[in-house]
């Protein structure tokens, strides 16, 4: 959406509904990096036995630069998505804004 179509990008995007994936996402990290800090807490032994997952992201290389991957890929989307409607939105057909 152009800069210019203002009011029509605030009647999308400001409905509450638009903004519980934002917070799931939010939840979802919070637990996660709670289940973290237990994971950190507990010795050697009991941190493979008690959190399989989080002892598998932080031992696999693998994991690792595909979680490293993922994430670039997201910023990059985030960064780049909007450039053609910005950049001229006079541009783009009235059907697209």
């Amino acid at each position: 959406m152009a800069e210019e179509n203002y009011s029509l990008l605030d009647l999308c995007v400001s409905k509450p509904w638009t903004k519980i994936q934002g917070c799931c996402a939010g939840v979802t990290a919070a637990w996660l990096y709670f289940n973290i800090l237990q994971y950190r807490k507990q010795p050697e032994f009991d941190q493979k036995m008690n959190y399989k997952f989080i002892h598998f992201l932080h031992q696999s290389w693998w994991a690792s630069k595909m979680m490293y991957l993922v994430s670039l890929s997201i910023i990059g989307t985030c960064l780049f998505i909007g450039h053609p409607a910005i950049s001229d939105p006079y541009l783009w057909d009235t059907l697209q804004n």
